[in-house]
């Protein structure tokens, strides 16, 4: 946790996100988009506040990850 600025953040991290010329590319397969969902569920019930964003969504980040857009996931619970 930042002394600054007072969030707590927990990441999630998934095998994928390569292409098979190594670019990046949603490559979840249904089972992981399915697991995300129920662990993304459990982690809403202790945390019924907390904002879904991916790495790539962060003020500075200039990274690709995850490779797919978490809007289907920041609104599937309020």
């Amino acid at each position: 946790m930042s002394r600054r600025s007072k969030v707590t953040a927990y990441g999630i991290c998934y095998e994928g996100g390569l292409d098979e010329s190594g670019k990046t590319a949603d490559t979840r397969t249904p089972e992981q988009k399915e697991r995300l969902r129920e662990l993304l569920w459990k982690l809403h019930t202790l945390f019924p506040h907390a904002f879904i964003v991916g790495h790539r969504d962060l003020p500075g980040v200039k990274k690709a990850c995850p490779c797919f857009s978490c809007d289907e996931y920041r609104y599937l619970f309020h």
